[in-house]
């Protein structure tokens, strides 16, 4: 490392520093950990059919279905599905991050298998959409106590751990 140069405050032109001598660049002597992981092809196609099939659902067919007299099911699962969605996302969202912060050296994460990051992943998920959906914070929206979307809900989210833990998130490393 070169000298840094910084503006002191209340002087009109920048102070040269040298670095101190003594402190190493990276105190705890690990290696640099330059990875670029790449994620499973189900799980990109996984995460992006569920947002299209949101999408779907919450744009066109829900409003069909409102109008309609259909069968009480079906409207139940119609209401039901962005909970389910919302499940996968989640963890989908949170077990990227922090397998991701595992890989790129967070100590704290180093010796957690990764079948164990993706469960907590999904316990925090788990607390984030029923919290919401009970009504002890209002982050994701309106939204009404039913428990058809718990369970929508629940679904998703361990459907979407369950998958992960059996086949992996991350492509391995070569």
């Amino acid at each position: 490392m070169g000298p840094v140069t910084f503006w002191e405050v209340g002087t009109e032109s920048p102070r040269i520093c040298e670095p101190l001598h003594g402190f190493p660049e990276n105190p705890d002597n690990r290696e640099r950990k330059t990875i670029s992981p790449q994620i499973k092809p189900f799980v990109i196609r996984l995460y992006l059919l569920s947002l299209l099939a949101f999408v779907m659902v919450k744009m066109w067919i829900r409003p069909v279905v409102l109008e309609a007299d259909v069968w009480v099911g079906f409207d139940i699962f119609v209401l039901s599905f962005p909970n389910l969605v919302e499940g996968i996302v989640g963890v989908s969202s949170a077990s990227g991050l922090l397998l991701l912060a595992k890989m790129r050296g967070l100590w704290i994460l180093e010796t957690i298998p990764d079948r164990t990051i993706i469960v907590c992943a999904g316990v925090l998920a788990a607390i984030y959409v029923l919290t919401q959906e009970y009504g002890l914070h209002n982050l994701g929206g309106n939204n009404v106590t039913d428990i058809y979307d718990v369970i929508a809900s629940v679904i998703g989210l361990s459907m979407t751990v369950l998958v992960y833990v059996r086949y992996g998130f991350f492509k391995p490393s070569q």
